[in-house]
């Protein structure tokens, strides 16, 4: 091959590279521009600056809360009731990961009004859709009036509840879960015992009347509640079972093994919370362990129409630079709980709720978390 020919052969290889680059960024830039939410209220001014004195440089390693939610989406019963909600306590400097999780019954105060002018109270897994529902619950201040206010609010009762700021929201929908396990090629876990759920529902059958008549509902509806009224309805649920020893979950069925709240081995909201922390774990263990490169465009891309969060590109970079050795973190898992600092209590609807043992403050969660978690 003479010089020219091979000048122009390195050139239009150089050209396709380019392109190349460029055009799997702009498809990476859209796909995400698709998932982001800005919907951060606007800083405010430091007291510092108002005399001149110099603001503080922050500090780049410091310890973080990123708050991650789970919600059904389309197609589900309550779709926008948070499902899972887990605040990762990050602390690059040691680090360390604290997965903290909350319970969806946990009893709340937003700062949201009806049209009396009283605060509305709700359990905590009904803020996030209350936060964007902007036509429903209008009366609310200026930095939760925003699209994605949802995570804002979510963000802002999690704060209160465990005096730790939260900086970050992801909220990912179950279909989007499904995608971002089968991506990946499944996950493997492993359970200590086995548990067995028989009223896990299944997705579009929540009124399906099971062959009986609307005389036989409402009979049924006024004299049972509950699993006995579920009872009455099989085709609504199918029965799930999980032994125990190891289990290679797809999507589909990772949604169950999180989801399931109906066993009476492990349906608790607490038990669930446990496998949930367990589902995360063995996500960032398998991440770890893939060549993840060349599944980061089709992740990118399953996952941008069903996940909403206020984390900007500038952000991610910054932090990919300084979290670059996620392997080395370890981490730790806490469930608020009655067994620590909650106790179960009903609402004036009658609905089982949960408040703190105090009752009227979160400080008895503040201390708790203050002695669990080493930030040192």
């Amino acid at each position: 091959m003479n010089k020219n020919r091979f000048q122009i052969l390195i050139t239009v290889l150089s050209l396709f590279i380019f392109l190349l680059v460029v055009s799997v960024s702009a498809f990476l830039w859209i796909s995400y521009q698709r998932t982001i939410v800005i919907a951060s209220p606007s800083p405010q001014p430091s007291p510092l600056s108002a005399i001149n004195l110099p603001t503080p440089t922050p500090d780049p390693l410091a310890a973080f809360g990123l708050l991650l939610l789970g919600y059904g989406g389309s197609g589900h019963d309550g779709g926008s009731l948070t499902d899972t909600i887990m605040l990762a306590w990050i602390n690059p400097k040691i680090k360390n990961v604290h997965l903290i999780s909350i319970p969806r019954d946990v009893w709340v105060t937003l700062p949201i009004t009806d049209q009396s002018g009283e605060p509305l109270s709700e359990k905590i897994n009904a803020v996030y859709a209350i936060g964007n529902d902007l036509n429903q619950y209008p009366y609310r201040p200026p930095e939760y009036s925003a699209t994605g206010a949802g995570g804002q609010l979510v963000m802002k009762i999690v704060q209160d509840i465990t005096g730790l700021p939260v900086k970050y929201f992801i909220a990912l929908d179950f279909k989007g879960f499904e995608k971002a396990i089968d991506q990946l090629g499944g996950i493997d876990v492993a359970l200590r015992t086995g548990f067995d759920d028989p009223f896990y529902p299944i997705a579009g059958k929540e009124n399906d009347t099971c062959e009986h008549t609307e005389d036989d509902i409402a009979a049924l509806t006024a004299t049972l509640s509950g699993e006995k009224l579920d009872q009455m309805f099989p085709c609504r649920y199918e029965h799930l079972y999980f032994d125990a020893g190891q289990h290679h979950l797809d999507g589909e069925t990772a949604l169950k093994f999180v989801r399931s709240r109906h066993s009476s081995q492990a349906g608790s909201d607490f038990a669930r919370a446990e496998r949930q922390q367990l589902v995360l774990q063995t996500i960032k263990q398998k991440v770890l362990s893939l060549r993840i490169i060349p599944k980061i465009i089709p992740l990118i891309n399953q996952l941008s129409y069903h996940l909403q969060t206020n984390i900007d590109a500038s952000t991610i970079s910054q932090y990919s630079s300084e979290l670059n050795d996620l392997n080395s973190f370890q981490i730790q898992t806490l469930v608020l709980s009655e067994q620590n600092v909650l106790q179960a209590s009903r609402n004036n609807r009658g609905q089982y709720v949960l408040l703190p043992k105090s009752e009227s403050s979160w400080q008895e969660v503040h201390t708790f978390l203050k002695t669990n978690i080493k930030d040192k």
